[in-house]
């Protein structure tokens, strides 16, 4: 099993270069930084396995984003038109 804080290694690593970049400057320069890791921030919903971890992790929490909770409780919306670019 991952511990939260391997998972926050690993996340803070698969941050974007350019975050990662731009902390570096700063501490470079001797400025105060830190990286962030809000949970609200840390899922890339883009596949339904994303959407799945989310509903886990919303099933856990007792309170908070009530309007999340409510687009993932509407059915399943199967008539979705997909624009797929040919170029």
């Amino acid at each position: 099993m991952t511990s939260t804080r391997q998972r926050r290694i690993a996340t803070v690593l698969s941050a974007p270069v350019a975050a990662l970049a731009t902390w570096a400057l700063a501490r470079a320069a001797g400025a105060a930084s830190r990286v962030e890791l809000p949970s609200s921030l840390l899922l890339d919903i883009d596949t339904g396995a994303d959407l799945a971890a989310l509903r886990e992790r919303l099933a856990r929490a007792s309170t908070g984003a009530a309007l999340t909770r409510a687009v993932l409780a509407q059915p399943e919306r199967t008539n979705i038109k997909t624009i797929v670019n040919a170029g």
